[in-house]
């Protein structure tokens, strides 16, 4: 037979349960659920221990955009509890947010008094969306509404610069090609360039007293504000300007 009222144990836990992250580990009270066992004592419920455990890493994560999972809770299996009311500790390390196995200890309460410390480790998985190629993207290709989509990823062992917004992605250029399915990283794109090598641009020499405008020729790719390297069509002199907009490079006066 579970523990009676366990829901009203799950309300009480939410407006009552209170916990502190520290550099090592949080740690959180409750009331223990448990199944009745053999003879005067019970056993821990792990199925409600995981449960309860999912809920405080999610709350000490403290991103709604992400998900806490709990996939496995292993030890602690048949542990047998002294009778009568139980509270207890979890203390969980402040890392538990990489995934993976991460070890937890309950320690378990009669009244003030500590019954017993039970180890167990929880398979974490953080969820979270991510944006992914619908198609396979090559190398400088402007990235398009069309090419992307967003789906929702275990991303514990994906690099910690994916890209989690298509805004992130759209309009910007791929810096390397990829494959259809895959996750995209905000380091696979840049910032397309506003001027590219070859190309004739106007050369602005100016300061307050004269403005002096020619002809060019872009020597290296160039975003808005990046200094490149140009060619002054008439004198054949190369010289070295600030990118204004895609048609205007101000040379250094």
């Amino acid at each position: 037979m579970r523990f009676r009222r366990f829901s009203a144990w799950i309300f009480l836990l939410v407006l009552l349960g209170s916990f502190s992250l520290g550099g090592k580990a949080f740690s959180q009270s409750a009331t223990l659920p448990g199944e009745k066992g053999e003879g005067a004592g019970q056993y821990l419920d792990r199925s409600e221990v995981a449960r309860y455990l999912e809920n405080q890493m999610q709350k000490a994560l403290g991103d709604e955009r992400k998900t806490v999972r709990i996939r496995d809770l292993r030890g602690g299996e048949r542990v047998t509890l002294p009778p009568g009311d139980l509270s207890w500790e979890a203390r969980i390390p402040a890392r538990f947010y990489q995934g993976g196995s991460v070890p937890v200890s309950l320690i378990l309460r009669a009244g003030r008094e500590k019954a017993r410390e039970v180890r167990v480790h929880a398979r974490v998985e953080i969820y979270a969306d991510v944006v992914v190629a619908r198609n396979s993207l090559r190398r400088h290709q402007v990235v398009k509404e069309k090419d992307v989509r967003v789906v929702n990823k275990n991303i514990t062992r994906l690099p910690g610069d994916v890209a989690t917004d298509l805004q992130e992605v759209l309009g910007k250029r791929m810096t390397l090609s990829v494959n259809s399915q895959e996750v995209l990283r905000k380091s696979m794109v840049e910032i397309p360039p506003l001027v590219k090598k070859g190309d004739r641009v106007t050369l602005v020499v100016e300061n307050p007293s004269f403005r002096i405008t020619s002809a060019g020729e872009v020597k290296e790719d160039g975003r808005k504000g990046d200094r490149i390297r140009v060619i002054n069509i008439s004198s054949k002199k190369e010289v070295q300007g600030r990118v204004l907009d895609n048609h205007t490079v101000q040379v250094d006066f």
